[in-house]
């Protein structure tokens, strides 16, 4: 995570671009791979990461553009969370880590949303569950993104500071390594499970993941 301030300034700069109403972002959850403590590899939500940098699941975002106060939706874990994963921090420590003013349970949610259902703004939900999520909140069998928050949230993420360009940096060394090893190590006779099971391991020793599944093929031409 980068400081406090960064999401803060992140938040101030989207509300200023949108203007009024409520601005709310959906994190992700995790998704089962064959039943529900069997998960796949957990990826946040992109803007969700952005403007507030938790990336843990379940949590949401609000920013109400009248007040200017933003508040971190979520639940504080259990004993049935640390049995398994040990001392977390609670949602109020997610929050002023990212210089979020309130905390709330997901159940506040659906009043907080209906009430500024005239003026709300969302971003297109590419998973179904978040979709149906919202739906459900609202009331509604059809939502509408806000095309004033998309954006602003492309305007803002088209620019990159000092600290952004420094990861992304580290990104591409990285992926350069994964590349070069690739090319020094094929040979005729090898399957692609020896070429792509080493890089993805690079990636994930470093703390990362791929953003996509390895593309690895003498077959370049297909796609």
């Amino acid at each position: 995570m980068f400081s406090p301030k960064t999401y803060q300034a992140r938040r101030q700069a989207l509300a200023k671009a949108v203007g009024k109403g409520y601005i709310f972002i959906l994190g992700n959850e995790e998704a089962p791979k064959n039943y529900t403590d069997n998960v796949y590899h957990f990826r946040q939500d992109s803007s969700f990461l952005y403007f507030c940098g938790i990336d843990k699941p379940g949590y949401a975002l609000g920013i109400d553009l009248a007040t200017g106060k933003s508040c971190l939706f979520g639940e504080d874990i259990t004993i049935d969370h640390i049995v398994w994963m040990g001392d977390q921090p609670s949602l109020r420590d997610l929050a002023d880590r990212s210089g979020i003013d309130e905390i709330a349970s997901p159940d506040a949610i659906a009043s907080v949303l209906k009430s500024n259902k005239d003026n709300l703004h969302f971003l297109p939900p590419y998973r179904a569950l978040n979709g149906n999520k919202l739906k459900g909140w609202l009331g509604e069998s059809h939502i509408e993104p806000s095309r004033k928050l998309i954006e602003g949230v492309i305007d803002l993420r088209s620019y990159k500071s000092e600290e952004e360009l420094f990861e992304i940096e580290k990104a591409v060394a990285l992926t350069r390594d994964m590349h070069h090893y690739v090319r020094d190590h094929a040979k005729p006779g090898l399957l692609e499970s020896e070429l792509s099971g080493p890089i993805s391991g690079m990636a994930m020793s470093q703390g990362g993941d791929l953003a996509y599944g390895v593309i690895l093929t003498i077959n370049g031409q297909i796609l």
